[in-house]
């Protein structure tokens, strides 16, 4: 890799219906920590950090359409996450990306 060159971290991509969204949700609120919600009500408003917004809000946001996306930052096994989800037409698009500590 050359000085110009910088290294992403790998990200996941997944199309999941209501159901895997929920199974999601609760695995966050069971093993994760450190946890901040970012929400995104409309394509014309700004993201919003609501550090008080509980997961079960956030999901019901999501599953209502009140939210058109949200994004679950969090600490699992030494790394942090950056799960984003998005409303589609058929369910959610979620987006992973794990931020290794630099070293």
């Amino acid at each position: 890799m050359s000085e110009s060159e910088i290294a992403l971290p790998p990200l996941q991509i997944a199309d999941i219906d209501r159901d895997t969204l929920r199974e999601l949700f609760v695995d966050v609120e069971t093993l994760a920590h450190n946890l901040e919600i970012v929400l995104k009500r409309g394509s014309e408003q700004h993201v919003v950090n609501e550090p008080s917004r509980s997961l079960s809000d956030a999901m019901s946001e999501l599953l209502l359409g009140t939210a058109v996306g949200a994004q679950l930052r969090y600490r699992f096994k030494g790394a942090d996450w950056w799960d984003t989800l998005l409303r589609t037409e058929n369910g959610f698009r979620l987006v992973r990306i794990q931020h290794r500590p630099e070293s």
